[in-house]
């Protein structure tokens, strides 16, 4: 899982050099895999999008730490069979996103 996060560091870095609109995605799906992982660095004429596949919400607060003021956007895809909450007592995990970011929108 080291790698994970060192990996989405450098492309959080990349993103930052592009000089456009950058934005994060987390997905989640109800395939089983064991570790989470990078989706590839692509680009348009108005933005930067990498992101990210989880499968459990153990490792999603490390990577709102990396990515939070670091993108311009963050977009989160989560599938009901795999709910994320940060908080149990949360239902949206939008909202606490929201409020756990200090620059980036939702």
């Amino acid at each position: 899982m080291h790698n994970f996060f060192e990996q989405l560091k450098v492309n959080i870095q990349t993103l930052n050099n592009e000089n456009m609109k950058s934005v994060f995605t987390i997905a989640t799906t109800s395939k089983q895999e064991k570790e989470p992982y990078l989706t590839p660095i692509r680009k348009s004429d108005f933005f930067v999008v990498c992101g990210c596949v989880i499968f459990d919400q153990s490792s999603l607060m490390e990577i709102i730490e990396i990515i939070d003021g670091a993108v311009d956007y963050i977009f989160v895809d989560s599938e009901k069979k795999i709910p994320l909450r940060i908080h149990h007592e949360l239902n949206d995990i939008e909202d606490e996103i929201y409020n756990q970011t200090n620059t980036g929108d939702i």
